[in-house]
């Protein structure tokens, strides 16, 4: 079978991978001043496919140690193939068993490890653009999914951890897993994004039925959200055209209504919800070209570059060049 041959390869490459020298001086900064570590997308060993990388999570540390916590500047999606393992957080821990999955937030802190040799589990990465843009469209009829990314996102009340899912018997979400690891893993041509994405939508798809049927979940509890899910969709996506006026006739809701929505589930004005969706939107062309700040700043909405370096700054602690320098510098903290 093709995952017990990719676990097999992988457990010879894991002992021979590690963070660069660069990346482990970060982590030990932000462990000594912080007492947690951010780990970047960009620094982990297998290339990105479609916005996704996969690895097999490290064999069983043999000394005890006080958990050491880190989170991600990324969704991770943590899937038991065989055995088992215990994720610990700071005031509890989840153990996950055979066909376990548990979804986590990047900005939750987190300690994750095997207890057995022949535990195999699979850490999925998925870079936060994938979720909150191509994925957020397709799930736009997904409450528990698209209320966990859009909590997270805009910090609705207090943003949810984890999504839980323990293991169906019928091996329907087994199966789908498993080909996802297939696609990313061993098709990584630029033609099957499409299908990565297809799986993807059909096992949050799947995995929400469940948690709903499990826990008897009325499946218009929230239609409110599914409506502002839908106008934050159409704001990243057009942030630079974007107004209420727009807004009021693309969705039939008094452009008033709308700010109180936004103000009320987001807790900031539409004015902020559009600034944000701008800067984030900056942030993925610096960290990606070498257009000029003054262009970049034009693209992402704002007609004056020092007001746009202020508001950057603002929001990231950093100026535009300083984010681009540690871009390319591959030490991307989590903002």
């Amino acid at each position: 079978m093709y995952i017990d041959h990719l676990i097999a390869s992988e457990r010879e490459k894991v002992l021979h991978l590690s963070f660069s020298d660069s990346v482990i001086k970060k982590h030990r900064q932000q462990l000594n001043e912080y007492g947690f570590f951010t780990v970047s997308i960009e620094n982990e060993q297998n290339p990105m496919n479609n916005g996704l990388s996969i690895i097999l999570h490290g064999p069983p540390i043999k000394t005890k140690h006080s958990p050491v916590f880190h989170n991600h500047d990324y969704y991770e999606m943590v899937y038991v193939y065989r055995g088992g393992c215990v994720n610990t957080f700071r005031d509890h821990e989840v153990i996950l068993s055979q066909g376990d999955i548990l979804l986590l937030n990047p900005n939750v802190l987190h300690c994750l490890h095997t207890l057995h040799e022949q535990d195999c589990v699979f850490n999925i990465m998925l870079s936060r653009s994938l979720f909150e843009e191509s994925m957020l469209l397709l799930l736009s009829d997904n409450k528990l999914f698209s209320n966990f990314i859009v909590s997270y996102m805009y910090q609705i009340n207090t943003s949810q951890e984890f999504l839980y899912f323990p293991a169906q018997q019928d091996g329907q979400v087994d199966d789908i897993v498993t080909n996802l690891i297939y696609e990313v893993r061993e098709r990584s041509s630029s033609g099957n994004g499409n299908v990565i994405q297809y799986l993807l939508a059909v096992l949050f798809t799947l995995l929400a039925r469940i948690h709903a049927e499990e826990n008897n979940i009325n499946a218009e509890t929230q239609p409110k959200i599914a409506s502002l899910l839908d106008i934050i969709s159409y704001i990243n996506q057009n942030s630079n055209t974007v107004n209420l006026s727009v807004l009021e006739e693309r969705f039939s809701y008094s452009s008033g209504y709308i700010s109180r929505m936004i103000k009320q589930h987001c807790g900031q004005s539409f004015t902020q919800l559009v600034q944000n969706a701008k800067l984030q939107h900056a942030r993925e062309i610096l960290k990606t070209t070498d257009t000029s700040i003054v262009e970049v700043a034009e693209e992402s909405g704002f007609q004056d570059s020092q007001y746009f370096s202020k508001l950057f700054k603002e929001k990231f602690g950093l100026t535009p060049r300083q984010y681009r320098k540690m871009c390319q510098e591959s030490i991307v903290s989590s903002f």
